[in-house]
């Protein structure tokens, strides 16, 4: 397939160091820890409450005598599954702001730049 311009190939994998031949290299992320502590923080206490809230839901469907316990039960179900995202988005950002790096491997035909977690990445192919 002929590719014009920066047209790259884009796909989730793993990054794994090879011995094959050509220029290897390796960047962290700049760290802002401010912005860590803070992220830390308030991740903690969105996990607070959706803990707390999970046992509170886990209560309610061990034990409902009428349909308003029942409605009761599957708002604080759908809730917990909407209020989890924040926890688990701000999780994410804050292991990829901890041990996120760049890579750029420069082989043959090729120049490839990863983006993510060591051995794990989101990475674009250029042919050259």
């Amino acid at each position: 397939m002929i590719r014009k311009g920066l047209k790259p190939r884009i796909r989730l994998g793993l990054d794994i160091p090879e011995n094959r031949g050509g220029f290897r290299r390796e960047w962290r992320f700049r760290r802002s820890w401010i912005a860590i502590a803070v992220l830390a923080v308030l991740d903690a206490v969105f996990l607070g409450i959706a803990v707390m809230t999970f046992g509170e839901a886990s209560g309610e469907w061990s034990r409902f005598d009428s349909l308003f316990d029942l409605v009761g039960a599957v708002f604080l179900s759908a809730w917990l599954l909407g209020w989890s995202m924040a926890p688990l988005l701000m999780t994410g950002i804050l292991v990829l702001m901890l041990f996120g790096r760049e890579t750029l491997k420069i082989r043959p035909g090729a120049v490839e730049l990863t983006i993510g977690l060591p051995f794990v990445g989101l990475e674009a192919t250029y042919d050259v």
